[in-house]
């Protein structure tokens, strides 16, 4: 009897062992996915810095008022602007990525984290906005300038 009373006891221990290994388990699995969260919402934000700085570049690009002066001075400056739309289209796969990801983060519940990166979101997209503005400014400008410059010539 005491054999089977012992027998019965480490079965019981081994199930104990065996919900605490499985509690452990999932508890580092939660771990790792929230890490998995704070990485991607640190990338993001680092991101999105770095486009920040980009369109800080690229406003003193398409801020210039230069026109030039003479058919081949706007034509030059015409190439320069016309890379420079090409650069901006690029950056705009860049900032759909970077909203999609805020989105899928913001859904997965980071409270604090989250209202940081949709604060920074919120402004990264006004601050294209208004850059796609002055780029459509500039693109008439420059047109103008060169259809000035034809008929001068």
């Amino acid at each position: 009897m005491k054999l089977l009373r012992i027998k019965f006891s480490g079965s019981r221990v081994e199930f104990g062992l065996s919900c605490r290994y499985q509690n452990l388990l999932d508890m580092g699995n939660q771990r790792r996915e929230k890490l998995e969260e704070s990485r991607k919402a640190y990338q993001l934000v680092r991101e999105a810095g770095e486009l920040a700085q980009w369109i800080n570049d690229k406003e003193t690009v398409v801020l210039s008022s230069e026109v030039g002066d003479d058919l081949e001075q706007v034509e030059v400056i015409q190439r320069k602007f016309d890379d420079f739309q090409k650069d901006l289209k690029a950056n705009e796969a860049r900032l759909v990525e970077l909203n999609t990801i805020a989105e899928r983060l913001t859904a997965m519940g980071q409270t604090e984290a989250a209202e940081k990166i949709r604060i920074q979101i919120e402004d990264l997209n006004q601050r294209w906005a208004a850059l796609q503005q002055v780029t459509t400014e500039r693109a008439q400008t420059l047109g103008s300038a060169h259809e000035v410059q034809r008929y001068h010539r």
